[in-house]
Formats: C-alpha cells, structure tokens, sequence
C-alpha cells in the first residue's frame, strides 16, 4: 500500500486538479488503515 501512495504523489503533481480527490483518498485510506487495524 505504501508503494500505491508514492505512486500518487507524482500522478498528482501533474494533476493538479486530482490534487483534492488524491488528498481525500489518502485522508480516507488513512483513516480506514487506522480503523482496520
């Protein structure tokens, strides 16, 4: 999953619109990893 995320640091920089989607996405991934476990 680490790997994923290193992955959309990038993609976003070219995105700059995708920037909020990939913001949410990780601040929701965070929060179910953390609830996960």
């Amino acid at each position: 999953m680490r790997l994923g995320r290193n992955k959309l640091i990038p993609s976003d920089r070219i995105n700059p619109g995708f920037k909020h989607t990939l913001c949410r996405k990780l601040l929701m991934g965070i929060e179910t990893e953390t609830t996960g476990d």
